[in-house]
């Protein structure tokens, strides 16, 4: 595993800064991680998450030069025992002597500043393949979008059926299981009259038409920091991503 690049400067819609980029090559693929940082006051504050309906989640964006944009999809994280949990959305509680609040907006903009480096990334990735075509390049990208945080992650578990249908509020107990990292799908859209071209209005590869319902939402891997090198982890993770067959 190295480091690519810091700071690096791309566009998607808007003009953006990656904290950075790690990559890890073999053979036909490599792997390309574009990290977002976001530092939390640990003592105060906790990011807690809650499962989407639906398992299926794109486990990265891939660029080849045989075939452009595609994304892989999976319906779990067999990479990962027990599988991690695939979330909707997530809130920043933030605990101040003997009350809480809860706030969606921080998680929200840190998954939006992400989404803007990782689909610019993946954009610059796509023009510079195509026009190295005639340079007889076969190597694959799997790019991957990352939200390391220090806050902690927990995962909300409950009894759908004891939510209140009249308040919305649930009546029966709340689990907050602790996580080391979770997969978000966040919702990410730029603007129909928007100068910029976005890639996902137009698939071309099956996966992508069968899950088109996800076009605009960019599956990101949250991390927590201090379990970052055990989710790069070369025989974890990363192995998997080697061996994995994409076409």
């Amino acid at each position: 595993m190295h480091v690519f690049a810091e700071e690096y400067s791309v566009a998607f819609n808007d003009p953006v800064a990656i904290d950075l980029i790690g990559y890890d090559k073999e053979d036909d693929r490599q792997l390309l991680f574009v990290f977002e940082c976001k530092r939390a006051y640990t003592v105060q504050k906790t990011w807690i998450f809650f499962k989407d309906f639906d398992p299926f989640f794109r486990l990265c964006r891939v660029v080849a030069p045989s075939f452009g944009q595609f994304g892989k999809y999976l319906p779990t994280t067999p990479m990962w025992k027990p599988p991690s949990p695939i979330c909707s959305e997530g809130y920043e509680v933030v605990a101040s002597g003997k009350s809480l609040k809860a706030d969606q907006r921080p998680i929200f903009e840190a998954a939006n500043q992400l989404c803007k480096g990782f689909l610019g990334f993946v954009q610059t990735r796509m023009n510079q393949k195509a026009d190295s075509r005639i340079h007889g390049d076969k190597i694959m990208d799997c790019i991957f979008p990352v939200l390391v945080t220090t806050a902690e992650l927990r995962l909300a578990e409950f009894d759908l059926s004891k939510v209140s249908i009249q308040t919305g509020n649930l009546d029966a107990g709340l689990n907050l299981q602790p996580l080391d990292w979770l997969v978000l799908k966040h919702p990410f859209s730029i603007a129909a009259d928007s100068s910029c071209k976005d890639f996902r209005n137009n698939p071309h590869h099956i996966e992508d038409q069968n899950q088109w319902r996800q076009s605009h939402r960019e599956c990101i891997y949250v991390v927590n920091s201090t379990a970052l090198p055990k989710f790069l982890n070369q025989y974890g993770f990363r192995r998997y991503m080697h061996n994995l067959k994409i076409n």
